[in-house]
């Protein structure tokens, strides 16, 4: 036999061995503890809370009590009396999924506080332990903005959100819809400078632009040539090249932020994004109504954040 068939030989004998060793250490399906802690996620960044929910298989339903079933446990260290403020007694029907603590509009402000105080990343871990002794765990991790999105939401998220959130208290019903008008009419404003800068730099690279294709035809092929007179020209005639494109990429970000916080103004978590001021915090007591002439704005978000956008 050749040396290279005795190769290929070999290699096919250790093939055979590798599949008959993982055929029989083929790991056995867990099966799922018939009681147990779920969450609904594995990472969160504040401000959003994860929701701490049982899981209950079994033919019969189960009362659990918060503080006296669970605990939890950040970095490995048990913290002692550490849902307090989330006590509360519940049933969780047979073969449901039932939400405990992080769901309720209470439970986020509280757990939005209590995070706030931990270290930029933290891992937690909430234990459940039923009357009959079955044991469960779920691990998360829980990390503050990074420097970009913590950037993003201070110069951009947040300035909307609380214009809108106080637009929403100003108005008789706490209207939506008629905050929604009233915001996209103070967004223009505020871009109507810019776009008219934009405007201005349009027509005057409208105008140079024979200039322009004179100078391209006199020196083509040599683009450094080229690129000098055009910069010379620019000089001379007071254009900036990227007049007519620095408000677009003002705008791209406030009609995003825009979009994003009309979708989410009602959910609670946002909440956290609210300043620090007696007569904005009322937002936390009020629901905004979603109704607008017949639309439910919060129903038909994305039809809605798209219109925005394009008035905007």
């Amino acid at each position: 036999m050749k040396s290279s068939k005795k190769i290929l030989f070999y290699i096919y004998i250790i093939f055979l061995a590798f599949l008959t060793v993982n055929m029989f250490n083929k790991p056995k399906p867990v099966t799922p503890v018939p009681v147990r802690i779920v969450t609904d996620a594995a990472k969160y960044v504040l401000p959003k809370i994860p929701v701490i929910s049982l899981a209950n298989d079994t033919e019969a339903a189960i009362t659990v009590d918060t503080c006296r079933d669970m605990a939890l446990v950040v970095n490995g260290l048990k913290k002692p009396n550490s849902l307090e403020g989330l006590c509360r007694t519940i049933e969780v029907p047979a073969k449901t999924k039932t939400p405990l603590i992080g769901h309720t509009r209470e439970d986020i402000i509280l757990l939005q506080k209590a995070f706030s105080t931990l270290t930029a990343k933290a891992t937690l871990r909430f234990d459940y332990t039923s009357p009959d002794a079955v044991v469960s765990e779920a691990t998360v991790t829980v990390a503050k903005a990074g420097w970009f999105r913590l950037f993003f939401r201070t110069v951009f998220y947040n300035p909307v959100y609380n214009l809108l959130a106080a637009l929403i208290l100003i108005f008789p019903g706490y209207s939506l819809g008629f905050a929604i008008v009233a915001i996209t009419i103070v967004i223009r404003l505020i871009l109507l400078v810019p776009q008219q800068h934009m405007l201005v730099s349009q027509r005057r690279m409208q105008v140079i632009q024979p200039k322009i294709k004179a100078i391209q035809e006199t020196h083509k092929g040599d683009q450094a040539t080229i690129g000098m007179k055009m910069m010379e020209l620019y000089k001379k005639e007071g254009v900036n090249p990227l007049g007519s494109l620095l408000p677009i990429f003002i705008q791209i970000p406030i009609l995003i932020v825009l979009y994003q916080v009309v979708l989410n103004i009602g959910l609670p978590v946002n909440l956290a994004h609210l300043y620090n001021f007696p007569w904005l915090l009322h937002f936390k007591d009020i629901t905004p109504n979603p109704y607008f002439y017949g639309l439910h704005l919060e129903k038909s978000g994305g039809i809605v954040g798209i219109i925005l956008g394009l008035s905007t």
